[in-house]
């Protein structure tokens, strides 16, 4: 994972005070229309967690709305 952006929250996410995006996240969240808020959103208060995800990382999802949802790996 190269990181392309990081960024500075005032509340912690996930214990974390830097949240950095890889370029693969950043260009996959434009062609979706996801915000970094969303994102964070996400992180912090997800609706499901523990979803299958690769060896060594985690996934999250939460849903807006009966047909969208957003799942953030990391």
């Amino acid at each position: 994972m190269a990181v392309v952006k990081e960024i500075e929250v005032d509340q912690p996410v996930c214990g974390k005070t830097v949240v950095a995006f890889d370029g693969h996240a950043l260009r996959r969240m434009k062609e979706r229309k996801i915000t970094e808020t969303q994102v964070l959103a996400t992180l912090r208060n997800p609706d499901k967690i523990g979803l299958r995800a690769d060896s060594g990382r985690s996934r999250v999802r939460r849903c807006y709305g009966s047909h969208a949802a957003i799942d953030v790996v990391y």
